[in-house]
């Protein structure tokens, strides 16, 4: 779970959150601090339909603590969190119009 912080909004366009560290747990054992950003973009097309772009960005408090993620092999998991984050931001942008 992730408590996220809105630091940047650009009217109809872009929204940026960042999360405060929180704590992974990775093979229900070890425990990894991480910082987490999510991004929004959204670009209109001239047929009315809206695209939005969304970055999903992860800092580890140390390069171990990286590795063991590349390791453990956790790029699945974090692009399901994207996907999720996405239709997060999706109810956002629809709130937002």
């Amino acid at each position: 779970k992730h408590k996220y912080q809105v630091v940047e909004v650009r009217k109809n366009r872009y929204i940026k959150l960042v999360s405060d560290p929180s704590i992974v747990t990775m093979l229900k054992v070890f425990k990894v601090p991480v910082k987490v950003t999510v991004e929004f973009e959204s670009k209109f097309s001239e047929d009315k339909k809206t695209k939005v772009h969304s970055c999903l960005t992860l800092e580890f408090k140390s390069k171990i603590a990286a590795s063991f993620a590349k390791l453990m092999r956790t790029e699945e998991i974090w692009q399901a969190h994207l996907e999720e984050e996405m239709k997060n931001g999706l109810r956002i942008i629809e709130f937002a119009e």
